[in-house]
């Protein structure tokens, strides 16, 4: 089918300032991919509106709300889905590259705000993926503003702007289940909070119960425009609880480093030797974990819970220690005791 299409002067100009550095071989060319991309955005354009861009925002100030708490009302509409078994499940403890909290809630708030049917799992990671870019543009603006440092940065983990980075996000943080033995990876799975499933033949995506519940939790930086704390104390409380209960080794994880800060501060060696015999359990018969893997598993731990409040930094120069505050002793009994059911 042909169409005959008035191009404006200054935008005929740039396509073809575009087409003559090489990216497309004429102007249909360049059209025939604008349209698709329309049609692809349109396709996945977000049941809940968000914002194409984040706004540039003050020092100290908060964005405005990308995403809604759902309503009492609108939480009993949610549809809901069974949890996985242990069996559905690949780890144990969660993976050194799960870095933070805050990219599951994001995506729990997205999954919950859906409308109709169960979304099927390719287009709402598309979907996330998109809108996590944005809100990470966000955040990224207001670390720079408060000055955080390398580690301490809310924005990590949101993906930028790229291909790569958008596919780590919606792998990592929302997850995809193996076609060798149909289990499930990725924090938003393996936390229980969502469960992957076939309909016929297509794969969808549901929350479950208790990430019906997290979702719904008021979040500091969500709906209070508030930079610090990144999670408030019932959303904490109701995170370590959950834990316990559906990954104990995971709780246990938690608690071992705890354990090894309650004689003050140490360094990622020191607890790196210290942590060795713990993750001996986890590690496969015929292949032991290096040194870089144990760091990362470790490195990845503490940047949780240093996200929950649980752990503090100390720096000393380019030395840095860490040590356990009031908040993460008051949980290590908990954690420790954790127990598989």
């Amino acid at each position: 089918m042909k169409y005959v299409v008035d191009i404006p002067r200054v935008l005929e100009e740039k396509v073809r300032e575009i087409i003559a550095k090489g990216e497309f071989r004429d102007v249909n060319h360049f059209v025939n991919v604008a349209v698709e991309n329309q049609l692809n955005a349109e396709q996945t354009a977000w049941s809940k509106q968000l914002p194409s861009s984040a706004p540039d925002p003050e020092p100290g100030a908060m964005l405005d709300k990308f995403l809604a708490s759902p309503t009492f009302e609108g939480q009993a509409s949610i549809k809901t889905t069974r949890e996985a078994t242990d069996e559905e499940v690949l780890e144990k403890i969660l993976w050194g590259q799960y870095y933070r909290f805050l990219p599951v809630k994001f995506s729990l708030r997205l999954l919950a705000n859906q409308t109709g049917d169960f979304p099927r799992l390719v287009v709402f990671k598309d979907i996330a993926s998109n809108a996590a870019e944005d809100f990470g543009n966000g955040l990224r603006k207001l670390d720079l503003a408060s000055g955080n440092k390398s580690g301490e940065k809310i924005s990590v983990s949101f993906p930028d702007h790229s291909d790569k980075s958008r596919r780590r996000f919606s792998e990592q943080y929302i997850g995809f289940v193996r076609s060798s033995d149909h289990k499930s990876s990725g924090m938003l799975l393996q936390l229980r909070f969502a469960r992957v499933f076939d309909d016929n033949q297509i794969e969808r995506i549901g929350l479950t119960e208790s990430g019906r519940r997290f979702a719904a939790l008021e979040n500091p930086l969500l709906d209070g425009r508030q930079t610090s704390p990144i999670f408030s104390p019932a959303e904490i409380d109701f995170l370590i609880k959950h834990i316990c209960e559906k990954l104990p080794q995971e709780a246990r994880h938690m608690g071992v480093i705890l354990d090894n800060l309650l004689n003050g501060g140490k360094g990622r060696n020191d607890l790196n030797l210290s942590l060795e015999g713990f993750y001996r359990t986890f590690q496969p018969l015929d292949r032991v974990w290096t040194k870089d893997m144990i760091n990362l598993m470790r490195a990845g731990a503490m940047s949780r819970m240093w996200e929950l409040g649980m752990i503090e930094k100390v720096r000393a120069g380019l030395l840095v220690t860490y040590k356990a505050t009031s908040l993460g002793e008051s949980y290590r009994p908990q954690l420790l005791g954790a127990r598989s059911h």
